[in-house]
């Protein structure tokens, strides 16, 4: 669930930009995207070791571990 949620927040920031870049210019563009620059921030996450942990994991199980069986 990290590594989905880690991902889907860099989506949300990256289509955040795009919106607020269509809608502001000049100062105001400057001051939204500092101001989504505040809210975007978040503790990094090691989607490759996660991932990794994922992979071992399936391998170990020769399945996928969330499905059921």
């Amino acid at each position: 669930a990290r590594v989905l949620i880690a991902d889907a927040a860099g989506r949300v920031v990256h289509e955040a930009k795009r919106a607020i870049a269509a809608a502001h210019e000049g100062e105001m563009l400057m001051t939204q995207l500092a101001v989504l620059k505040r809210f975007g921030e978040g503790p990094a996450v090691d989607t490759i070791a996660l991932r990794r942990r994922v992979a071992a994991a399936v391998q170990a199980q020769d399945r996928y571990p969330f499905e059921g069986r």
